[in-house]
């Protein structure tokens, strides 16, 4: 698996050194310093899944979001009402009370200065929904762990089996699934591959 993920790493540009297995979902990879924390379920799932897992995972951490994995749509919604509402008045009525004092007194006492970052966000948050937004992010890591397992299939795969694994209804898609597969429809996910000189192998 260590070997594995850093073929993976050497396709995505990303410098990696120690390998370490722990009992995190399979989906979550952390990456600090170089040293990467991987699931050890992925051991057990067939290659390709485990390449598209790890291409997503290696992803999110590349551009600093893998932290989106380990909140829901509705935990991240509460901190950024709770944010948007220490500049804003008009949130405060929309956040929890059982979780507003406690995140308030901590954006207050350890964001000074971020008056401007935060009146941005309640600007914008009103137009668009968390989940959503999450999910866009999301599903674009999802496109590049396909390109490197090298199909469709075991994307789809994987999907479905941290779906099961964690909980999920078996008669409901995977998250990330239906938008993964708008887009490979336009044949995109090809053109890709081949521009990164992919189309005849996977690590």
């Amino acid at each position: 698996l260590p070997d594995r993920a850093r073929k993976v790493a050497t396709l995505l540009d990303v410098e990696l050194g120690p390998v370490t297995l722990d009992d995190r979902p399979a989906d979550q990879v952390e990456l600090h310093g170089g040293a990467a924390r991987l699931s050890g379920e992925l051991a057990r799932l067939p290659l390709p899944e485990q390449t598209f897992l790890i291409g997503a995972g290696l992803e999110l951490n590349r551009r600093g979001v893998a932290w989106l994995k380990r909140w829901t749509p509705a935990a991240l919604e509460d901190v950024l009402l709770v944010l948007a509402s220490t500049v804003d008045d008009r949130f405060e009525g929309r956040v929890r009370p059982e979780r507003s004092a406690a995140l308030v007194a901590r954006v207050r006492g350890r964001l000074p200065g971020l008056d401007a970052e935060l009146k941005q966000l309640a600007q914008l948050l009103p137009a668009r929904s968390v989940a959503r937004a999450r999910g866009d992010i999301l599903g674009c890591a999802h496109r590049v762990g396909l390109v490197v397992a090298g199909g469709v299939g075991p994307a789809f795969a994987a999907l479905e089996r941290v779906h099961r694994l964690g909980g999920g209804a078996a008669d409901q898609p995977a998250p990330g699934v239906v938008g993964l597969a708008r887009w490979v429809i336009g044949d995109q996910w090809i053109a890709l591959r081949r521009r990164l000189g992919l189309e005849r192998s996977s690590p």
